[in-house]
């Protein structure tokens, strides 16, 4: 009986072992598709990995001779006390593998709003304080409405990159004033023409972007407007001089990462365009996304998903 109980703990030690194996591999297999991986973590996952399989194998041929002699060499109490510590140590290191290396990366903290001093806004708490363009304390769904957040310097890109949202990637109609100490946000005329309203910019701080920040052209020389009314051409880099973008191909990459489409077929329903801006001087560029067909709706990370047609 003492005999089958040590297999039996054996036995729970071994699969104890191949789970920890494979969970491993699990791991760093999805750290590197990722993209976020710790070296130092991954070498030590291998180590212990390692150790568990020369374990693993002393378990086995501890079995083979246990046949011959009739008892196991080895205790059932080491391989249960060496196998969890062993389990346990990889599941920590993948835990750190796929958590840790994210927090190590810079991170922008998020807006933490802070009210007016001189304003009725001085008794709002919360993340989602709003007042109107007097100061005044008012709903965040109103028209006149102004998001308050703590930022400098007090601009639109600074706000987005507050929020997580690289402003090189993607063009957001956002409008922020400074008031004494705080810094007031409220969506562009374009998007508020569309009806976005500050709890739309709430939002934007939670990740949500609502398409009508994003802006889009009626025609590549058209009016600007929100990209839920009708248009054809979505911009997707900010204006920049000709030394920066100097031809149709430096589009290319930008308009890729925008869409998640490959765009290789030139005569394709979506392509990469270089608009020229007559306005400026010097001359500035900027990089859209052109549609063979009428839009309503944005194609940020549009991947496989159809085009969405103008209705």
């Amino acid at each position: 009986m003492d005999i089958l109980f040590k297999r039996v703990w054996k036995i729970i030690g071994a699969a104890a072992i191949i789970i920890g194996l494979i969970a491993s591999v699990v791991q760093i297999a999805q750290a590197f598709r990722d993209g976020d991986y710790s070296l130092l973590t991954i070498c030590l996952i291998i180590l212990c990995d390692a150790v568990l399989v020369i374990f693993l194998v002393l378990i086995i041929r501890d079995r083979k001779a246990a046949r011959t002699t009739g008892r196991p060499s080895i205790g059932a109490l080491p391989v249960v006390v060496i196998s969890g510590i062993l389990t346990a140590t990889i599941a920590g290191l993948a835990i750190s593998l796929v958590y840790g290396a994210s927090s190590d990366q810079t991170t922008t903290p998020s807006a933490t709003p802070l009210p007016d001093s001189r304003s009725a806004s001085s008794k709002l708490s919360g993340q989602t304080s709003c007042v109107d363009q007097n100061g005044a304390t008012t709903a965040c769904d109103t028209a006149s409405g102004y998001f308050v957040t703590k930022l400098s310097p007090c601009t639109a890109d600074a706000a987005l990159r507050q929020f997580g949202i690289d402003p090189e990637e993607q063009q957001l109609d956002l409008e922020a004033k400074s008031a004494d100490s705080t810094c007031l946000l409220r969506p562009g005329a374009k998007a508020r023409a569309e009806g976005a309203t500050a709890r739309d910019v709430v939002r934007l701080k939670d990740g949500v972007v609502d398409s009508r920040f994003r802006l889009c052209l009626t025609v590549d020389s058209g009016s600007i407007v929100a990209c839920t009314q009708r248009h054809f051409t979505e911009l997707v880099t900010p204006s920049k001089s000709g030394d920066v973008l100097s031809d149709v191909g430096s589009c290319l990459q930008p308009a890729r990462r925008y869409t998640l489409r490959t765009l290789d077929d030139p005569f394709g329903e979506l392509q990469p365009v270089l608009l020229k801006s007559s306005s400026d001087q010097p001359s500035t560029y900027q990089c859209g996304v052109r549609s063979t067909q009428e839009l309503d709706d944005t194609i940020w990370h549009l991947g496989t998903a159809p085009l969405p047609l103008a209705k």
